[in-house]
Order: C-alpha cells, then structure tokens, then sequence
C-alpha cells in the first residue's frame, strides 16, 4: 500500500507541480461507519464508497509542518461498498479499491467533480491517467 501512494504522490506532485513530502490519512471502514460520517460532515444520511477531507482550501498555498511534511487530509473507504461496487462493475476488488483511493487522493490535490462538467471531465481524466500509470507499473 505505501508503495502505490508514494507513486500516486509522486506522479501527481510532478504533474501538478506540488512539492511533498506528503502525507495522508487512509481509514477502510464498514458502510454503517461511513454513513455516519457522510451525514456528519456532509448531511447526506446514506452510505457512500470514499470520502475525501482536505486538510486546506488551496493546495498551492499550503505550508509544511515542522517536519517538511504536508499533511493533505484524510481518505475514507467503505469496504462494504467497495466490494459491491466491483461485482457489480465485474472487475476486481483491488481494482475498485485502487479506483477509490485514487479518487479520494485527487479530492485531496483539489479536484473536485462537483463543482462542474468541466471539473468532472479534468478529474475523470486525472483519474484514468493515475489508474493507467499503476497498471503499468503492475499494480
């Protein structure tokens, strides 16, 4: 697991050009859980698969803590959602898991799909871009 962030990060801080190092908080958790999270911070009553807290409105104007380094927030997974959502897509566990926390991890870099079409569309492809370079690293 550490591997693949530190090659999340890295790809997204190069082409970002955000310097790290980073770090971040990832909690796998149960769909009762993450509802009661969802509804705390986002008023919605149900399950969802990721949550995504950043720890800073604009990451280009962060500052790192005493040790160097910047702490970009917490990831939520749902593990329960996670695995139903893989049956249903008909692809691996692992696959939509990866798919999650790279979701997650954009959030944290400051993508965010709900602001616009035009947003969902850059963030889909960041997406699909960081999926791409995990699978030819092997991932």
């Amino acid at each position: 697991m550490t591997a693949i962030c530190g090659h999340l990060l890295d790809f997204l801080s190069k082409s970002d050009r955000i310097k790290g190092p980073f770090e971040l908080s990832l909690s796998l958790v149960n769909d009762n859980a993450i509802k009661k999270i969802n509804k705390k911070h986002r008023y919605k009553n149900s399950a969802t698969d990721v949550l995504s807290f950043p720890l800073w409105e604009n990451i280009r104007r962060a500052l790192a803590g005493e040790d160097g380094r910047i702490n970009l927030g917490d990831i939520v997974i749902s593990h329960n959602t996670c695995r139903a959502q893989a049956l249903q897509i008909g692809h691996s566990v692992d696959d939509e898991f990866l798919r999650l926390l790279v979701h997650g991890l954009l959030h944290l870099f400051g993508y965010d799909h709900e602001k616009s079409k035009k947003e969902e569309v850059r963030m889909q492809r960041r997406e699909d871009e960081l999926l791409e370079m995990l699978a030819w690293r092997g991932y």
